[in-house]
């Protein structure tokens, strides 16, 4: 994979727990979450990934929560951060996406139904969570 890394483990501009990678001949975004997770440390990473990172048409994301405890995420948070996904890509005129999100644990999995929830009311953004990495992987990859 070429892979052009936008940040690493943890980011000096946030201080939040998180990487972002963009493979760029694959058309695709990886976000990986990692330690104690808190609603400010997700809405620091969603900042973050706005200010910098472009989303190119075609392109898909894999958010990977499996090393991250999202035991103190609020619910609440679920819908505001999907809102928040929805207004960047129509702000970047993006008309069709994909997230996988991956969380095996029944929490990691719990919160990402949650979002994928709240994204369904999007027209632009396809939500699906998985506990399997390849199964996320396969999904994100198809009909793009």
């Amino acid at each position: 994979m070429t892979e052009r890394t936008a940040s690493l483990a943890t980011c000096e501009a946030t201080r939040t727990p998180f990487e972002v990678a963009v493979f760029q001949r694959e058309t695709l975004i990886v976000s990986r979450f990692c330690g104690l997770l808190r609603d400010r440390d997700l809405l620091d990473a969603q900042d973050y990934f706005e200010r910098n990172i472009v989303w190119g048409r075609g392109y898909g994301e894999i958010i990977d929560v499996s090393a991250a405890d999202l035991g103190h995420v609020s619910v609440h948070l679920m819908a505001e951060l999907a809102a928040r996904f929805g207004a960047y890509f129509d702000n970047a005129g993006i008309t069709a996406a994909k997230v996988a999100i991956y969380g095996p644990s029944d929490v990691q999995f719990g919160m990402g139904r949650v979002f994928e929830a709240w994204a369904s009311s999007l027209p632009a953004l396809g939500v699906c969570t998985f506990r399997d990495r390849d199964a996320a992987r396969e999904w994100i990859q198809q009909d793009r």
